[in-house]
């Protein structure tokens, strides 16, 4: 009875629906999450200093499924140097960064 309920529950939630998260540690692993990233994903940036890293979130979430790029630990990624970040498209979160 119990794989006949999971067969049924797989059925009617996919995994494609589930948001993923990416674990990113530079601006080129974000513009590489990018390129997979579906409406609902997270990209979770590696805390500590990030160092001349000129960032790109280029990408559209839906209202109710945003892309979300954040700081592992709120406040512990820090953009130094000559770090830049421009976010182009729709429904996007940025949160966390310092």
């Amino acid at each position: 009875m119990t794989s006949k309920l999971l067969v049924i529950l797989l059925l009617l939630f996919p995994t494609s629906l589930l948001a993923a998260e990416h674990n990113v540690s530079s601006a080129a692993d974000i513009a590489a999450a990018l390129q997979v990233a579906k409406p609902g994903d997270t990209l979770l940036m590696a805390d500590g200093a990030w160092t001349d890293q000129h960032i790109l979130i280029k990408a559209d979430g839906q209202p109710e499924k945003p892309i979300t790029l954040r700081s592992t630990t709120p406040g512990k990624v820090i953009l130094t140097g000559q770090s830049s970040l421009k976010i182009q498209g729709q429904y996007l979160i940025v949160t966390g960064l310092h």
